[in-house]
């Protein structure tokens, strides 16, 4: 097992491609990726992606086995060659759904998690929004919260079944998930879904994180994560930078392994 980091991923990339490819078109795409160094970014784009996807198809005559794993920015892509018999490809992908009203302090976090790993993000949104004075919508929560009311929210816009990991961010209510994230983990299948509950509290963590497992059925966990922010309701950051940090580095690292080469 190799582990690989995105600062390797060029290499990694422009490995296969050098013995994949006839002469000319190494040295063309060489050219371009350390020219523009596009593959060396955060980011790879999705037609640089499919570029090298179809030359290695092409091109692949090995009759060796080999299996990668390398990350793009929001992709995990296995290359498995056999052979002579073609090549397969397999990408597992991560996505960040969230749930923030008021100061924000989710939306911040999550949008944090998905810049540092590359991941997609998407926001629940109810269909009515919260009216009101904060501590009218304060009360109406508790309300919900000890009704286990469910409110109508708006569909994402992609495919739940497109993700293999999924981290989903809530603020806590009453000692548990918001109302709208109750929603969405009791509407969606998370069956073979590795799922990374994480929640913004200001001092009372209550049984949020317990609560999004129990909902979350046919689900593996990892790197459960509650971040807290004042008690007054505010914006303050209490958990450290540092922690977070870690955590979203420790996530990077899952996402980003390479896996095993056979011979």
């Amino acid at each position: 097992m190799i582990s690989l980091s995105s600062l390797l991923l060029e290499q990694v990339i422009l490995h296969i491609m050098h013995l994949k490819l006839k002469s000319w078109q190494w040295r063309r795409i060489q050219m371009e990726c350390l020219s523009s160094r596009i593959m060396r970014q955060t980011v790879i784009f999705p037609f640089w992606r499919e570029k090298v996807m179809n030359m290695i198809k092409r091109r692949v005559m090995s009759t060796r086995i080999m299996d990668y794993d390398f990350s793009g920015m929001n992709s995990e892509i296995r290359i498995s060659v056999i052979g002579k018999k073609g090549i397969d490809i397999k990408m597992k992908k991560m996505l960040v759904v969230y749930y923030s009203w008021s100061n924000g302090n989710t939306k911040k976090i999550a949008e944090q998690l998905a810049n540092k790993t590359g991941a997609d993000i998407e926001r629940i949104e109810t269909a009515e929004p919260y009216s009101g004075s904060h501590e009218d919508v304060v009360e109406q929560g508790k309300r919900e919260v000890e009704a286990g009311f469910m409110p109508q929210i708006n569909p994402i816009s992609v495919n739940l079944a497109d993700y293999d990991v999924i981290a989903i961010g809530t603020p806590t209510w009453w000692y548990t998930m918001a109302p709208a994230v109750l929603t969405f983990l009791t509407t969606n299948d998370f069956t073979g879904k590795t799922v990374i509950p994480f929640m913004t509290n200001g001092g009372w963590p209550g049984h949020v994180i317990k609560d999004m497992k129990d909902k979350c059925k046919g689900a593996a966990f990892a790197h459960e994560m509650q971040i807290q922010f004042d008690s007054k309701g505010k914006d303050h950051l209490e958990t450290s930078e540092e922690v977070i940090t870690e955590w979203i580095g420790q996530i990077n690292t899952d996402i980003n392994k390479l896996g095993t080469c056979e011979t």
